[in-house]
């Protein structure tokens, strides 16, 4: 009970620090943008940075709703879909370090975070799947 408790606060930080970055992305994109390259932003990478932001405020949002209703089963499934974004954002990551032949404290530091939050919200859905066959036998 108490390793869910913690993963679960994990999660709440997860949403809390997405918020955070989110809305950099909103309100300050070059700033944001600043944190990957120092080429100048046209007014399209900004347009597009600050869409993304603001998907991403929606899903720090959901992904905090869920946890406040302390549903298990809407948990695995937001943390099921939430992997799937991991390793396409890890994908995507390193495709950038490799073309461009750069890897900004940025791009490293956030693979260090995903590759943490992939570790948490497996041992997370783990744990779950388990406690699911001990209440079905």
């Amino acid at each position: 009970m108490l390793f869910a408790r913690l993963l679960r606060w994990c999660f709440f930080g997860e949403a809390l620090l997405n918020l955070g970055i989110a809305l950099v992305a909103v309100f300050a994109p070059p700033v944001f943008v600043a944190q990957f390259t120092s080429q100048m932003t046209t007014p399209a990478a900004v347009f597009f940075v600050q869409s993304w932001g603001a998907c991403l405020v929606g899903l720090a949002l959901m992904e905090g709703g869920v946890l406040l209703r302390k549903d298990d089963a809407l948990l695995a499934k937001g943390l099921f879909i939430l992997l799937i974004g991991d390793f396409l954002y890890v994908s995507g990551a390193v495709i950038f370090g490799l073309a461009s032949h750069t890897w900004p404290g940025a791009v490293v530091g956030s693979l260090v975070v995903t590759g943490t939050l992939v570790v948490l919200r497996l041992a997370w859905l783990f744990r779950y799947e388990q406690r699911k066959l001990v209440t079905s036998a």
